[in-house]
């Protein structure tokens, strides 16, 4: 159970529901009162990018990095975030790479499924 005075926790609750506007306000609340927490700022650039807030993704993204290095999440989220740009060139480079970190993970390996299949519809949380 997510305690109510965790913004993170609730934003991730929020971001497991579709609830990308309030898993952003979550989120930004998480990281203003913590700017190192790499967790929220991953979560906030997910919200961000359902929210087709891509310019705000990048910060956040950018800010996740900077705090937990680049990680294979992070690495696979940034390409899903191309791949909801349509920019699928960026995308399969981001894929690839996380690919060459982990071969055999599934949620990898369905994302550049999807790339190679031409889907823009793909809304949805990554990782």
């Amino acid at each position: 159970m997510t305690a109510s005075n965790d913004p993170g926790g609730l934003g991730r609750a929020h971001l497991a529901n579709s609830d990308y506007a309030m898993a952003e306000r979550q989120f930004r609340d998480a990281v203003e009162k913590n700017s190192e927490d790499t967790v929220s700022w991953m979560g906030l650039a997910a919200a961000y990018d359902n929210l087709g807030r891509f310019d705000l993704a990048d910060r956040a993204y950018e800010q996740a990095a900077r705090t937990g290095g680049e990680t294979l999440e992070l690495i696979n989220n940034l390409g899903y975030s191309y791949l909801l740009r349509g920019n699928g060139a960026a995308a399969q480079i981001q894929f690839t790479k996380a690919l060459t970190l982990d071969p055999k993970n599934l949620v990898i390996a369905n994302n550049i499924r999807l790339l190679k299949l031409g889907q823009r519809n793909v809304r949805g949380t990554p990782l």
